[in-house]
């Protein structure tokens, strides 16, 4: 492998990186394309207007052009249980049959179960945050734990299982020309083993905080308005 090829790579590598860094940094992120791009595209030794002319644009209307309907039937799903409330009632009859003693399992799972039925993450997250609230209250668990019950339900295993109408499966059976059920074997056993490490990695995080933590809900209530305000800031955090 030449120094061309290295330095190549190392660009790609770098940009991913700054991907990353800048979105997570709240920056607009048509901008961050463009300066991902132009780090790829000088590392590369491409004209940097003919990256951004061709390579980059042919690259944008192609992907588009390849899953517009997946991104317009999912967007109009979502928008219908949005509507409709169906994904609040999905999640509501989950939890309520499992108890909020569980909520640990509960919540992830009906984020799960959403998320396999085609809702995208955001419509999920704040389909089932009010409900998670209350159940965490009654539960007596800390409620900074909310969002990561919840973006580890939208976000990992029903979003890969195998069958999922979601882009994540959708772009990757496209583009190797496979099925969305293509290991399904393989697939629903990783998806069962990342939800079980998952729900344990969250009980030992909530056993390892103190009692006093635990009774915040009573010592300091915070309106509902502006807890839904703050997890709107926090989802942005999962957006990579």
């Amino acid at each position: 492998m030449d120094g061309e090829t290295i330095l190549s790579l190392l660009g790609i590598i770098a940009a991913m990186v700054l991907l990353v860094v800048l979105v997570m940094r709240g920056v607009n992120i048509f901008l961050i394309a463009f300066i991902c791009t132009a780090v790829v595209a000088l590392t590369g030794k491409i004209n940097l207007y003919e990256a951004y002319k061709t390579n980059y644009m042919d690259g944008f209307v192609g992907f588009l052009k390849a899953n517009f309907f997946v991104f317009l039937t999912g967007t109009l799903m979502g928008k219908a249980m949005e509507v409709t409330k169906g994904a609040k009632s999905i999640a509501k009859m989950l939890i309520d049959g499992l108890g909020s003693d569980k909520a640990l399992i509960a919540i992830p799972l009906a984020c799960g179960i959403l998320g396999y039925g085609g809702v995208s993450a955001f419509v999920i997250s704040f389909a089932v945050f009010p409900i998670a609230l209350q159940v965490f209250h009654e539960a007596d668990l800390p409620r900074k734990y909310i969002p990561a019950a919840l973006c580890f339900g939208c976000s990992t295993f029903a979003m890969i299982a195998p069958g999922a109408p979601q882009i994540h499966n959708a772009i990757v059976a496209n583009a190797m020309n496979t099925s969305i059920m293509a290991g399904a074997v393989n697939g629903f056993v990783t998806c069962f083993a990342m939800l079980v490490i998952g729900c344990i990695w969250l009980y030992r995080m909530v056993k390892k905080k103190n009692k006093m933590e635990h009774t915040l809900w009573q010592k300091r209530e915070i309106p509902f308005r502006i807890l839904r305000k703050n997890f709107r800031k926090e989802c942005l955090h999962y957006v990579p």
